[in-house]
């Protein structure tokens, strides 16, 4: 009987889990729940949150809350005291945010879904959370740039004191801190490609343009990026006169590049058709049929015609190999030379038929143009050269 008993238990909840499902605030109390099962009461405490915000009256996320924010709240606290003291700066100024973020969180909800979870308001905490996290990232960055000397290593130093101004506006000099490492992390670059004129296209242009679309599309990056074109081809003899502006040089130069213009080719076949004829009901009748069967009705003939079945193709591409140099203007090092190979192509087929009563030809939809392939062309060449450049100098 126990058995059975609990059978039925079990039954229910897959029955009631299920039926949740069917609703976006059901689904989501679900990931809160299957959060909680694995011990990620933080992350459940967002989603409940955010489904609260929407829907203030769902017992089922209101039930789960209840439950779940004291833990998450506790169980944080203790992982801040534990790393208090531990010289990992970085995860205590970050457990410590997450605090704040769990009392934050209530200010997001309406008063009765606090009375109703047993929660507060309690601005004393906010105020407390707020400097200790601000304080505890501007820590971290004053330690991490106790070791840092390289672009990447002065960008962290820079979000960390970023991310204490941005928690407390006013807490110390972390504004002037940011700044100054900012400064020290940027990414000067400087990057000449050369003129390159194909069909009324600058191929040059082209690829400058895509790329540095490709590299704006970093967005964690741009803020510590100044990219900058020259009219100049820049030696390691010149870099002393320019390091003061600049400490990454790109030179690209475009190698080689090829058009093959469209090229059509046919080929001929010689087909059959079958004229069907029969009688029926005294009216005589013809149709057109591909193939004769092996077995003929009694009373119906086929007669068999020839016609000229032709497979028209047509294809063109154009392909450009790229050549580029990074180079550490400060140290007068080229950090990577390498060449980049692209081709696009298009390629068309259709069919044409002379002698068919009733076939008709295929439509040609025709090639792309110069201008369109060369476009193509040069977005798939930016694409892996700012791929490439990125992976050297961030």
């Amino acid at each position: 009987m126990k058995k059975l008993n609990l059978l039925l238990i079990i039954i229910c909840i897959f029955t009631f889990s299920s039926c949740r499902s069917l609703t976006s605030k059901g689904r989501s109390v679900n990931k809160a729940e299957k959060l909680i099962e694995q011990g990620e009461y933080y992350n459940s405490v967002n989603v409940l949150v955010e489904v609260l915000q929407k829907n203030p009256d769902y017992i089922d996320a209101l039930d789960t809350l209840r439950e779940v924010y004291p833990v998450a709240l506790n169980n944080k606290k203790i992982l801040v005291q534990s790393l208090e003291t531990s010289n990992n700066y970085i995860k205590l100024a970050e457990e410590k945010e997450k605090v704040l973020s769990l009392y934050n969180s209530l200010r997001l909800l309406k008063n009765e879904v606090l009375a109703y979870i047993g929660q507060s308001i309690n601005y004393e905490e906010i105020q407390y959370w707020t400097v200790t996290s601000s304080e505890s990232y501007y820590k971290a960055g004053i330690e991490r740039s106790k070791i840092s000397n390289t672009l990447k290593s002065y960008e962290e130093v820079a979000l960390l004191f970023k991310k204490s101004y941005e928690i407390l506006p006013t807490f110390e000099d972390s504004l002037e801190k940011y700044k100054e490492y900012k400064k020290l992390a940027m990414r000067r670059i400087v990057y000449f490609i050369p003129n390159y004129i194909f069909a009324d296209n600058n191929l040059g242009k082209l690829i400058e343009k895509e790329f540095r679309i490709n590299i704006d599309r970093s967005s964690n990056f741009n803020e510590f990026l100044s990219l900058n074109p020259s009219k100049n081809i820049y030696n390691t003899g010149d870099f002393e006169k320019i390091k003061d502006d600049y400490n990454i040089y790109i030179n690209i130069k475009i190698m080689d590049f090829n058009y093959n213009p469209p090229v059509k080719t046919e080929r001929r076949y010689t087909d059959y058709y079958y004229e069907k004829s029969y009688t029926e009901n005294n009216i005589k009748y013809n149709e057109i049929v591909n193939s004769r069967p092996q077995k003929v009705e009694e009373g119906v003939t086929y007669k068999r015609y020839s016609y000229t079945k032709v497979k028209n193709e047509e294809h063109t591409s154009i392909s450009m190999s790229l050549k580029y140099e990074i180079y550490d203007i400060e140290n007068s090092i080229l950090l990577r030379e390498a060449f980049i190979n692209k081709e696009v192509s298009d390629f068309d087929t259709w069919y044409t038929y002379y002698g068919h009563p009733i076939k008709h030809n295929d439509f040609n939809m025709g090639l792309k143009s110069k201008e369109r392939l060369v476009e193509e062309l040069c977005k798939n060449i930016s694409e892996n050269l700012s791929s490439e450049i990125l992976k050297i100098i961030l």
